[in-house]
């Protein structure tokens, strides 16, 4: 037996079967019955395939973009055999569920995305979408004001921002000072900044959908509740000579127990002291402030300075009074608990103070029991008339005296955030203080003694450095 030129096996009884493959459509097969001699009969049989239907599934694809590319993904099933799909000129790739994901390029402006499914029969399913490129917008926002720029005296201590801020693609942001402004569908915008006496800068910042960001700044000032003093003028002083600093701070000890924030409190010293009065530094970190080393410090510091130079010793680490010989002690980072070998005793500070020519030195030291360094000092408040006269007086004669974060007793290394209370304190100082040149005297009376003894269990010191080669001045401070 033959099926369309195909031989099938014919049982006893007759009978026989076979599977053909069939397109959809009409088909004519050729049926074929030979015996052993020869004898054949012919039949033919009209068979029509029929068509299985292709199903193409389109996940949701965003129809509007600024990208240069977007994703086309979907699904397929049905057909005869295997599917082939096409998005645009690509072929896509199928898992094993019929899951497909194509990267499709965009023009600007409308493109039109043919997605065209096809099986082995030649059936096929085609879906179309359009997906539309829009222009980005690279155009920050712009800020127009209601409340009155250039510097304005105020007298409360918060003050409304009004202004409106406007963009073609739509304001989605606006901070005023860092927090987020109420905003309206028009762009208007309000937010209350709270103001500090004196000047205060305001900076309003509008973000537009595609990020793009516009800001403003300006000066608001808030009148004080305290007449002002007349300041001094710079120009007044004729201050010769540099100034000098020597930074020490000590975390990491060798054999005692470490501090939290000296290095900190060292760096931030020595950051101010550079970038808002112009000292010329030196420092030691935690292993490097041995004995040595900071005595070497000290002595290459004798032969740099000249006699008009200044010099400004700030130290924060451990500290200890000898109860016995009532001397008091730095203890550098090798320092240990029962030898004092490497100790730097007060005695050791003061004597390396008068071989330096420097007219002006200051030691700040915020370590525990640091005020037994020094002698008491009368602190002499004067009145604004005199005080030019003053401060000329005292950058006539030698100076040396400390600023000392506690007397004879334990102080805290902590309690100022990242900060001891001392160093925030001092750090404060230099940064807020509004006269160009002042004394030691004014920023220990006027803002570090005050803040200390009020936030920590600890009194700090202004005081002259006995036997030191003082003779009457004080540290002049002067402003870049």
């Amino acid at each position: 037996m033959f099926v369309s030129g195909n031989k099938v096996e014919v049982q006893k009884d007759g009978r026989f079967q076979t599977e053909i493959s069939v397109k959809p459509g009409e088909h004519l097969l050729t049926l074929k019955a030979e015996d052993q001699s020869g004898l054949t009969e012919e039949q033919t049989v009209t068979v029509i395939g029929e068509t299985i239907p292709i199903r193409l599934s389109l996940n949701p694809a965003d129809l509007a973009t600024v990208n240069e590319k977007t994703t086309v993904s979907g699904s397929v099933s049905g057909g005869l055999g295997n599917i082939t799909v096409t998005v645009g000129k690509q072929t896509a790739a199928l898992n094993s569920k019929g899951e497909f994901s194509i990267g499709v390029n965009l023009k600007m402006g409308k493109n039109d995305v043919n997605i065209v499914a096809r099986d082995e029969s030649g059936n096929t399913e085609t879906q179309s979408i359009g997906i539309v490129r829009n222009y980005k917008d690279t155009t920050p926002p712009t800020i127009v004001l209601h409340t009155d720029r250039g510097i304005q005296r105020i007298s409360s201590a918060k003050e409304t921002v009004r202004g409106q801020a406007t963009d073609e693609s739509g304001v989605a942001l606006v901070y005023v000072n860092s927090m987020e402004a109420q905003l309206d569908e028009n762009g208007n915008f309000q937010a209350e900044v709270f103001l500090k006496p004196g000047e205060n800068t305001v900076t309003v910042e509008a973000f537009d959908i595609y990020k793009n960001k516009a800001s403003e700044t300006f000066s608001m000032t808030r009148a004080s509740a305290i007449p002002e003093e007349p300041k001094v003028r710079e120009e007044s002083f004729d201050i010769e000579g540099r100034y000098y600093a020597f930074i020490i701070g000590i975390n990491k000890y060798k054999y005692l127990e470490g501090l939290r924030t000296a290095v900190n409190d060292a760096e931030e010293v020595e950051k101010v002291l550079k970038e808002n009065y112009g000292f010329e530094t030196l420092s030691l970190r935690d292993s490097d402030a041995t004995r040595n080393n900071i005595v070497r410090k000290i002595n290459e510091l004798r032969e740099r300075l000249s006699p008009n130079d200044k010099l400004l010793i700030y130290y924060a680490g451990h500290g200890y009074f000898d109860e016995s010989t009532k001397k008091a002690y730095w203890l550098p980072a090798d320092a240990e608990k029962n030898d004092d070998t490497n100790w730097i005793m007060s005695d050791t500070i003061t004597s390396n103070l008068k071989r330096i020519t420097a007219k002006h030195i200051l030691i700040v030291s915020d370590s525990c029991y640091s005020g037994t360094l020094t002698r008491a000092a009368q602190v002499d408040l004067y009145s604004n008339k005199t005080r030019s006269n003053y401060i000329k007086k005292l950058l006539d004669k030698n100076t040396r005296v400390l600023i000392a974060s506690g007397g004879n007793e334990p102080v805290s290394d902590s309690g100022g955030g990242a900060n001891s209370v001392f160093a925030r304190a001092f750090i404060k100082a230099l940064k807020e203080t509004d006269q160009p040149v002042f004394t030691a005297e004014e920023i220990f009376v006027g803002r570090i003694k005050e803040f200390v003894a009020g936030n920590a269990d600890q009194t700090p010191e202004y005081s002259l450095i006995r036997d030191s080669g003082h003779d009457g001045g004080d540290f002049v401070f002067r402003k870049k």
